[in-house]
């Protein structure tokens, strides 16, 4: 195995020596190059993702933070309580690293180092994703923020508005909602009534309210 480059080598020093101590102050847990802390619905969740381009004169990353809400995982037949993949938490966003376009990436080069990348990292986590997730701590807040995101389904089925039921338990929300959901599939047609029926969650919805 060759060695790593300086590039390679830096970026591994944002993680090790500036990222998880900070993320350790807050609680995290560390596995590879995700973290995440267990809160009163679930998970918190914060993971540096190298881009699979990345060489050794350049590394391009992102920071993604998320939520795995316990209601949700047991839902989907998974242990709560299993520390989670970011892929796999249900609500989930990418940090604005920058002001540039595309701005949701940071960069280190061989050539060109920039010595704000660091500085510019920690100011967006300890400035905004540390404290959302804070603020997401518990299941009203939770549900609000979902509520209150536009929806990015075009399908019969809002996720997200589902989600907010399944995280508050509340079945008898979840009676309305199924309710729009077949109705919404109805007025689309045939296919679209195939397609809310094949859907893997519809069964174990339909399951909650019996």
């Amino acid at each position: 195995m060759s060695e790593k480059s300086p590039v390679q080598r830096e970026f591994d020093d944002l993680i090790k020596n500036h990222l998880a101590p900070l993320f350790r102050e807050h609680g995290f847990r560390r596995r590879g190059q995700t973290f995440a802390r267990r809160g009163e619905t679930g998970w918190r969740v914060i993971r540096v993702q190298k881009d699979r381009h990345s060489n050794r004169a350049y590394v391009k990353f992102w920071i993604n933070y998320a939520i795995r809400c316990d209601a949700h995982a047991v839902f989907c037949e998974d242990d709560p309580l299993k520390f989670p993949a970011e892929m796999t938490c249900e609500i989930r966003y990418r940090a604005k690293l920058s002001d540039a376009r595309p701005a949701s990436h940071g960069e280190l080069w061989g050539d060109r180092r920039d010595i704000g990348v660091v500085g510019q990292v920690v100011s967006v986590l300890t400035g905004t994703v540390l404290p959302w997730l804070d603020r997401c701590s518990n299941v009203d807040a939770i549900c609000d923020m979902l509520e209150a995101t536009p929806s990015i389904s075009t399908m019969f089925c809002d996720p997200l508005r589902v989600m907010a039921v399944l995280v508050r338990h509340d079945h008898g929300r979840l009676c309305g909602v199924l309710d729009r959901m077949r109705a919404a599939a109805e007025a689309k047609g045939p296919r679209e009534v195939r397609w809310l029926k094949d859907w893997w969650g519809w069964p174990r919805l339909v399951k909650l309210l019996k």
